[in-house]
């Protein structure tokens, strides 16, 4: 299947005409005899015959190319049409995960497709740590999540509820002119909630409250990489019920912006942009 986990020939052969356009079947053998050790160009030819029966590639003169039509057919169907949860204004919903790898792919899902229908609008946080990203399943995703916020200059403030070493890190790591970080016991924030504030939208991941206690004290503990990672591994292994809630809650969206705020300054443009508070 393209594009999964799980690459497969198939898969290169479409990202690297994507990348190059329009290569010969013998181009692509050179690019890509290396991948999966020895691949030989028979291989090579018979993944780009299953392509073109499948419409994905179409051929012209002596090289192929990704179809277009086969490119807005895929772009379209991955595009949420509306972009946000189902919810009208006061309405909510609730969902239980088992897993930390989970809850975190679950929540980029949702977060993206709201901040498809808000575009430039920014992003609130809050986290009374930022364990996430030492989530080994998810760690790539995390890291690539907070980076995209200046590739795309898109607007982020993020409130970490502690100042361990480990959140330092966080912040020197991963604070950029766009996605700004501050670190701030928060005390009308629970410890076991995880906030993300999209314009109209409150989404709250709450863990259970001794996994909370078990991660403040990992982050009183450890002050590196090394040695955190797997000490939540332990802890992913233990939790067994994360709640997850959507609300479409304009009221309160508005207040915990305002309670998130108070850290940052924010441009004069973005604030004359964007009704924030």
């Amino acid at each position: 299947m393209l594009f999964t986990i799980s690459t497969q020939l198939e898969d290169k052969l479409v990202e690297q005409l994507l990348i190059d356009g329009p290569c010969t079947p013998k181009q692509l053998c050179a690019v890509l005899g290396a991948f999966r050790g020895s691949m030989t160009p028979r291989a090579v030819y018979k993944a780009i015959t299953t392509l073109l029966q499948s419409g994905v590639l179409v051929k012209g003169g002596k090289g192929v190319q990704v179809d277009e039509e086969w490119r807005k057919r895929a772009l379209q169907a991955l595009t949420p049409p509306t972009g946000v949860p189902l919810l009208q204004q006061g309405e909510n919903i609730h969902l239980s995960f088992r897993s930390f790898a989970h809850v975190d792919a679950y929540w980029k899902t949702v977060v993206a497709n709201i901040q498809h229908s808000v575009g430039t609008y920014p992003v609130f946080f809050y986290n009374p740590h930022d364990f996430w990203v030492y989530v080994s399943a998810r760690s790539a995703s995390e890291q690539a999540y907070y980076v995209r916020f200046a590739s795309t200059h898109q607007h982020g403030y993020f409130v970490i509820g502690g100042e361990t070493p480990l959140d330092r890190v966080f912040k020197r790591q991963y604070q950029s002119e766009y996605l700004q970080i501050a670190l701030r016991n928060i005390q009308a924030m629970r410890a076991t909630d995880h906030i993300t504030v999209l314009k109209e939208y409150v989404i709250t991941v709450r863990i259970p409250h001794p996994v909370a206690q078990q991660i403040e004290q990992v982050y009183q503990e450890h002050e590196g990489e090394a040695s955190v990672v797997p000490a939540i591994e332990h802890l992913y292994e233990q939790c067994k019920k994360i709640r997850v809630t959507i609300e479409h809650n304009v009221a309160k969206a508005r207040r915990l912006r305002k309670v998130l705020v108070r850290d940052f300054a924010i441009p004069e443009a973005v604030r004359a942009q964007h009704d924030l508070y």
